[in-house]
């Protein structure tokens, strides 16, 4: 396995992928090594506390489990995150709130409570962008493994909130996909910019189905274009 390099002239960024696993709740790719169906068990974890888990905390924990992953610095990125909770409290504000409720509600909720669960105190970063979302967080990933041996990269997002369906023509899929990069050269992400596309920020997520015929060797390339900049995912 080489070492990992950024080509400046061409925005590259290099990397290995260890290990991968995916689950969307539609069940939309068919169960294999590395896909996920159905719903979690989240053996071990306590029920008062399984309970109170948001849906996608439980999906991104089953596979933790499932992927036996070691504790390492994470990268966790999400557009909507727990925004459907957002709307909601908004909505109680002629009411009592609950302090649960709105502790839950931040960007960084999932990651928090995944933390304390696992008693993990490798630290994380949580990401967000409008689009690129994904693209985004494995430059960050990039960034980290100057320092570190493995970064864990983990991208989730739940369906949009019910109040901005009418408003959103391109839906997202409620989706979990989980990466373990290394320094290496199995994967190059690129980017080059473009001219001035009409901006759309409720890009779906359903664009990553196409990253992950690249991780699973059925494409050796893909793009997405965004406002300004072009992102190229490609296989060694």
């Amino acid at each position: 396995m080489s070492d990992f390099r950024k080509k400046t002239s061409q925005d590259m960024y290099q990397f290995s992928v260890e290990k991968w696993a995916f689950w969307d709740r539609l069940d939309t790719l068919e169960a294999s090594e590395n896909i996920f169906t159905g719903q979690p068990e989240l053996a071990g974890i306590n029920p008062m506390v399984k309970r109170r888990m948001p849906v996608m905390a439980k999906q991104i924990q089953q596979i933790n489990q499932q992927m036996s992953i070691p504790a390492v610095p994470t990268v966790y990125a999400s557009k909507n995150a727990e925004l459907s909770r957002t709307i909601e409290l908004i909505r109680q504000y002629s009411g009592d709130l609950s302090p649960a409720s709105f502790s839950m509600s931040v960007h960084n909720a999932i990651p928090g409570l995944l933390s304390v669960i696992n008693k993990d105190n490798s630290p994380y970063t949580v990401v967000d962008s409008m689009d690129g979302v994904l693209e985004m967080a494995m430059v960050e990933a990039y960034t980290l493994l100057q320092d570190h041996p493995w970064i864990k990269v983990i991208y989730f997002e739940e369906r949009n909130a019910e109040v901005l369906q009418p408003l959103i023509d391109q839906k997202d899929i409620p989706m979990v996909l989980m990466l373990l990069i290394s320094k290496g050269d199995q994967f190059s992400l690129s980017s080059k910019p473009i001219s001035e596309q009409v901006y759309q920020s409720n890009t779906s997520n359903t664009k990553l189905f196409d990253f992950l015929a690249v991780l699973k060797g059925e494409q050796t390339q893909t793009d997405n274009s965004y406002q300004r900049t072009c992102w190229s995912l490609s296989r060694a």
